[in-house]
């Protein structure tokens, strides 16, 4: 997937399983993104966000939705885009369903 952004907008890195395999077990699901060099951008573990050990470079700029996990969806978006974020972009999502998307953001 390939996702276009602007210096100093957003880009949304969509990572999402079936909503049948979520049935209410948001708590049971984590989703990790990570950059090509497995720099940690943010975390979802156990319906909560948790980006305390993310890279310095992503500090305070990345939102999640965890009202669309109950829909399988754990999307990240990342704000105040710089040229330096263009790179891949890695999701896993572990639990009782797994996936793996890898997002390629280009920065304009």
């Amino acid at each position: 997937v390939t996702v276009e952004g602007f210096v100093g907008d957003s880009a949304v890195f969509s990572c999402s399983i079936p909503e049948s395999d979520i049935q209410d077990k948001t708590e049971e699901f984590s989703a990790h993104l990570r950059d090509d060099e497995e720099k940690i951008v943010c975390d979802i573990t156990g319906g909560n966000r948790t980006c305390a050990d993310q890279a310095s470079e992503f500090k305070n700029r990345v939102e999640t939705f965890l009202e669309d996990q109950k829909k399988g969806n754990f999307t990240f978006k990342l704000n105040g885009l710089q040229k330096t974020d263009a790179r891949k972009y890695q999701c896993h999502i572990t639990g009782p369903s797994q996936n793996h998307t890898i997002t390629e953001l280009h920065v304009k």
